[in-house]
């Protein structure tokens, strides 16, 4: 049996919806690089109760590198790789650097937009000691996670706060990277 899947949903997925964090923040990308392999071919395929019914092939990416400068002059170097995050380390870290400091991000769940319960934000201004930073609270913020990230993209889209949220233009531009990664990787 051989997998193919659209265009892999570890990309599709996990490096829209990260890199259109990284877009909000640093801007849009003027150059890049970037490198897809299949390191792991092989996948077991469990029935309900766990156990291993088979062990397929696929022919998708597992590990994604980008690196690239945006037009703010900003630089990122962005890795994913597929499969068990590492026990007890966070299944995100994002490291913005600056001329006077460093922030620190770091969440136990890959989607930051999606599970927050774990999110970490750390402001090292160099010569200074490290501050841990809250995000501000709002009315959504007792509900469970991903309702509070709906329920502010509604409140957005009903206050006409376009820049709040992806529009269709940002996800074409977002899938017209991600097809020129897989053309360039040979997928």
């Amino acid at each position: 049996m051989n997998i193919t899947l659209a265009r892999c949903v570890l990309v599709m997925l996990n490096v829209d919806i990260a890199f259109n964090h990284i877009i909000a923040v640093l801007g849009e990308l003027k150059s890049h690089t970037s490198l897809l392999t299949n390191q792991r071919p092989s996948v077991e395929l469990m029935d309900s109760s766990e156990k291993v019914v088979e062990t397929v092939t696929k022919n998708t990416p597992d590990h994604v590198y980008l690196h690239g400068i945006f037009k703010s002059g900003a630089t990122v170097s962005y890795s994913l790789r597929g499969g068990d995050q590492f026990p007890n380390e966070p299944a995100v870290r994002w490291y913005i650097y600056g001329e006077k400091g460093e922030i620190r991000i770091t969440n136990q769940a890959s989607g930051l937009d999606i599970i927050e319960a774990d999110l970490k934000i750390d402001l090292h201004v160099f010569g200074n000691d490290v501050e841990h930073v809250d995000l501000p609270k709002d009315d959504l913020s007792n509900l469970d996670h991903p309702a509070q990230n709906v329920g502010r993209i509604y409140e957005a889209y009903a206050q006409g706060k376009n820049e709040s949220y992806p529009d269709w233009n940002q996800g074409y531009k977002m899938h017209e990277l991600m097809e020129e990664m897989f053309t360039k990787s040979g997928f």
